[in-house]
């Protein structure tokens, strides 16, 4: 668990939701590949920016666990392109899920998406505070990537069921947009807000996050190619709705080269199952 208290710091600004949204009768949304029109707009949600301080995991990562932390940083010697093949990312998915596999104790893991992320991209980065998926949104996500069969071997309480992100950049060394993460143990219930992702293949519920001065910040200065992230996003075993679970976000770095190339990443979303001693009744 992470103890060190002389981290080096950093001043930055991050993008919280607004209170007045947070509150609002109209459930906040955003459209993804969708045309906004002037009824449906591309979103509700009103962000506003708060001055954070930022901890610099850089050499204290060997403090980090993800049981009590929900994120931590390793070396990885296995590498992907931006321009990877279809053959190419499955190859290094099967990599990490092994890596994530060695980091769980996990009976399974495997992908169930994959953002490969630079300028010219679809998938941009959105530089607001995120978790991926709520309760509801994370079941719904891993009943779309399980068979009939599996859902009643895996989702009938005889497993801990997590997704876990692993997200690398592609530079050799990140200076623009670095990813943040905010430790689980400073984030309130009261916190998250629920939100809709809408795309051509429906509907998912996200948490934005509404600013808390408790909040822990960290990142990794000067992040390398053969470093990742494993940070968890949904837990099955969580007591309250964002317990070990990790909110992230990209930030702009006041300290950052005006000529320094932009960030570009690849994460895989993985489903983990550990089989547990005593059954669960799972909350879905």
């Amino acid at each position: 668990m992470l103890t060190s208290t002389n981290l080096r710091t950093k001043n930055v600004s991050l993008n919280y939701i607004t209170p007045a949204c947070a509150s609002s009768n109209d459930k906040p949304y955003r459209l993804f590949g969708i045309a906004p029109t002037v009824e449906v707009p591309e979103t509700n949600i009103v962000f506003e920016s708060h001055s954070i301080v930022v901890h610099d995991l850089r050499g204290v990562h060997d403090e980090l666990d993800l049981e009590k932390d929900a994120f931590k940083l390793l070396k990885c010697s296995h590498s992907v392109k931006r321009t990877a093949s279809h053959e190419e990312i499955i190859s290094y998915a099967e990599q990490m899920a092994g890596r994530v596999q060695q980091e769980t104790s996990a009976d399974k893991v495997f992908m169930i998406d994959r953002q490969v992320r630079h300028p010219c991209s679809r998938n941009k980065m959105w530089p607001n505070l995120t978790l991926d998926q709520t309760k509801d949104g994370g079941w719904k996500r891993i009943r779309r990537h399980l068979t009939q069969a599996e859902a009643l071997e895996y989702l009938g309480g005889n497993y801990r069921v997590r997704i876990m992100n692993v997200w690398r950049p592609l530079n050799d060394v990140v200076e623009d947009s670095p990813l943040a993460l905010c430790h689980p143990s400073s984030v309130e219930d009261s916190d998250l807000v629920a939100a809709d992702l809408v795309d051509e293949k429906g509907s998912g519920e996200t948490y934005f996050l509404q600013h808390n001065p408790r909040h822990q910040w960290f990142w990794t200065s000067a992040m390398r190619k053969d470093e990742i992230y494993i940070f968890t996003t949904f837990d099955s075993t969580c007591a309250k709705i964002g317990t070990n679970c990790c909110i992230h976000t990209a930030f702009t770095d006041p300290t950052c080269r005006p000529d320094a190339a932009p960030r570009e990443s690849v994460e895989l979303r993985m489903l983990v199952l550990n089989r547990v001693a005593d059954p669960q009744i799972l909350v879905q």
